[in-house]
Formats: structure tokens, sequence, C-alpha cells
């Protein structure tokens, strides 16, 4: 599930940290280097089912790190016991939840995990995996994220980061959303990609890559700290950049387009693209998700009707 990452060459001090003090897992690989979470794959026992492994982890901690942390764990078990009550089934459950501290090196460390089911695939492995989704497995793919979003909504719960590799599909295509990102920031500076690309990406080419972010979410860096709330209607356009992107097989912005497409100028043309999707129906739900003023998104309620 997603890019693996080498033990022996990238970031071996996460699994030394793991072997040294929580040696009942066993790590099967390491998933991903995240900038608040390293991602591992590990099993209980070595003939349990895999599960994903998320560990707030960082060789130097600050202030500011672990009230981001603090912060991260009251959001998360927030969300749990939302997701425990409703009873909803295409949110990926926590398994587990974890917050210990331990001193290491006469510093006071704070230990974050967070378990959940291991799947298959993410949708961005499998939009171009052989064989290639048919048109009805889109189209039920596309109604499961809907519903989930619309789920999410009514449990106020934003997710704040939804991308391909955030949607988990099990072999018969059942959708799980994963990952929510409470601790990233709702607006990141339109002049400076750094923000950008340490919060939302993971190296220099991610420029390239798919852009999922509503374009509100791009501001001026003097106002971006007067307002750091999430809504719903982020939500709403990355789904329908997602949907897009599931029926046309590639991405429809990168982070340069979308700054194009935000702007209203005649560099990115949306029309010439989305005019590939031969589903009116198709085209005409991502227009209105994909809104640039995000007051005139269409509510998923609707959608669903």
């Amino acid at each position: 599930m997603g890019q693996t990452l080498s033990l022996n060459t990238f970031t071996p001090d996460v699994i030394v940290y793991i072997q040294k003090y929580f040696p009942k897992y066993n790590i099967i690989k390491l998933l991903n280097n995240g900038m608040l979470y390293k991602t591992v794959l590990i099993s209980i026992d070595k003939d349990d089912n895999p599960l994903i492994l998320k560990i707030f982890f960082k060789n130097n901690y600050n202030e500011r790190d672990k009230t981001i942390f603090l912060q991260e764990y009251n959001n998360m078990q927030a969300i749990q016991q939302k997701i425990f009550e409703k009873k909803i089934n295409n949110i990926s459950p926590i398994i587990r939840l974890e917050n210990e501290p331990l001193d290491v090196n006469s510093i006071n460390r704070p230990v974050g995990m967070i378990f959940r089911q291991y799947t298959e695939f993410n949708l961005q492995e499998r939009i171009y995996l052989m064989p290639y989704l048919q048109n009805i497995e889109k189209i039920w793919i596309t109604f499961q994220l809907l519903y989930c979003l619309n789920d999410l909504k009514e449990m106020k719960i934003i997710h704040g980061d939804l991308k391909p590799e955030n949607i988990l599909l099990t072999s018969n295509l059942s959708l799980y959303i994963s990952d929510f990102a409470t601790y990233k920031p709702a607006y990141v500076s339109i002049e400076d990609i750094a923000d950008y690309t340490y919060y939302f990406g993971t190296n220099s080419t991610d420029t390239m890559k798919g852009c999922y972010l509503a374009p509100e979410r791009f501001v001026e860096k003097n106002i971006i700290n007067e307002n750091n709330e999430k809504t719903y209607q982020m939500d709403v356009f990355s789904a329908g950049v997602i949907i897009a992107e599931l029926f046309l097989e590639r991405n429809i912005f990168d982070y340069t387009g979308l700054l194009n497409y935000k702007k209203g100028n005649n560099l990115f043309n949306i029309d010439e693209i989305l005019s590939k999707i031969p589903q009116s129906n198709i085209r005409s739900l991502i227009y209105k998700m994909i809104a640039i003023n995000p007051e005139e998104r269409i509510d998923i309620s609707e959608a669903l009707k």
C-alpha cells in the first residue's frame, strides 16, 4: 500500500525505536516517512493479518511538536468515538489508539500510535493497475465516496487531506476513508510553495503530482493565522478532483494548474479536460463539486438523491 521505503537506507531511527521499545510488534516494512507520523506495516503475531501502525516520531522534539501531538491525539479520540457511536462502515476503523510518554535519552518523548486495518490497495494504486476499472466499478466507488462524505458531514467531521492515497479499497472494491489530517493547516501560503510541500507533499517532485486541495486554502501569507478552520466544502472539492481522476485515469490538477484554476486565467482549461469524460451526469457532478467559489459547491446529500 503506497510507496515502500527501504529499512536499510531511509529513516532507520523509527525502526530501531520500535524494535527497542515495542518488541512485540513484528515489522514487515516501512511504508511512509510523513511529517508527523511514520507509517509502518506490522503484525502482532507472525501468523496474524498485518496492521498499519502510524507512530508519532521525531528525533528532536520541541514544545510546538508536543502541542501538535496532543491536539492530534485528542482529535483522533473524538473521531474514533463518533465513528463508534454512529457505526459508520466506510471509514477505516482505528483499531487502537495509544499514548504513552517515554524517557528516551533523558527527553520526555511523547509517543502516539494509531493502529488501523491494512487493505490491499489504495485508490491511487488501483486506478492505474491492470485490469483497469470498468465504468460500473468507477460508479460504485464514486457512490461509496459520496455516501461516506455525507456521513462525515452529519458527524461534523472534516477530513482535511482527501486524496486517492487516503481512500482504501478491498479486493471487492469496498471503500474506506482513512488518515484524517486534523493536524494539517486549513490554509497554506500562495506565495511560498514550501508550506504546501511541507504539509501536503513528500518530495520535490510533488508539485508535478496531483493536487487535491480546495483553491480557497491557498491564501496570502499575512492572513494564514487569522482563521485555521477547515470546512466541509473543502472536502467536497477534493472529492470532486478524486472522482475526475477516477474517470479520466489521470489527475486534473498539479500545484501550478490548481493555482491557475483559482485565478481563473486562460492558462488552465478545465472544460477541455473534463470533456473527455463521456458520462454527462458524472461531468455535471464534478463541475458542481469543484466550483471555485465554495458556496456554489453541491451539498453531497443532494448529489445522492
